[in-house]
């Protein structure tokens, strides 16, 4: 099981990502859940100094300020295989 959250406050780059990671597992077939943070607070727990920020299964996969590739979701999931 896949366990993705997205952190990001809601703007595009957010939902964009949200949604990537979404279509990347739904097209393989993979069982995967997917948490969108919104919250200032849990964020700035969690660590978070930009956005979008992608975990998987509790590990950082990206702090870059940018929606990630399908090829780079498939270089997460092959990291974790």
């Amino acid at each position: 099981m896949y366990e993705f959250i997205v952190y990001g406050p809601g703007c595009a780059n957010c939902s964009n990502t949200e949604n990537l990671i979404r279509q990347v597992l739904t097209a393989q077939n993979l069982p995967f859940t997917l948490k969108k943070v919104t919250d200032y607070q849990e964020m700035a727990i969690a660590g978070v100094l930009s956005t979008p920020t992608v975990t998987l299964n509790g590990k950082v996969m990206t702090k870059k300020a940018k929606v990630p590739t399908e090829e780079e979701v498939n270089t997460w999931l092959k990291s974790l295989a």
